[in-house]
């Protein structure tokens, strides 16, 4: 899971990246990273089963260059967790929290995810 989660900040041009475990990863896994955000339909979008932002038509299938479809782990993570997505696109300073799990959707004005 942290390799997916790792490759997800890394595709989305993350330089920092920091890990939080607790427990050994029973109480929780955090990844926080300087890489650009998704906005809100991708985000949502995520948590979908089989869905991807990267592919928009057959011929990007020929053009991947990326560590994997961002997001493609989001859902079988959440199907077994209680997961939480935030997410900042820039230039924007509004930060935006998905948690599949409570039904929620929220946008908070000032700080990054970092």
């Amino acid at each position: 899971m942290v390799k997916e989660l790792l490759e997800n900040a890394l595709d989305a041009g993350a330089n920092r990246i920091r890990v939080d475990v607790e427990a050994g990863g029973r109480k929780l896994i955090r990844i926080a990273d300087d890489g650009h955000g998704m906005n809100r339909d991708d985000a949502l979008l995520a948590f979908e089963r089989h869905a991807t932002s990267k592919l928009r038509t057959a011929d990007d299938l020929l053009s991947i260059a990326t560590l994997g479809f961002r997001g493609e782990a989001l859902p079988s993570i959440a199907s077994v967790a209680r997961v939480t997505l935030e997410t900042s696109p820039a230039p924007s300073r509004i930060r935006r929290k998905a948690a599949p799990w409570a039904h929620t959707w929220k946008s908070q004005e000032g700080r990054s995810c970092m």
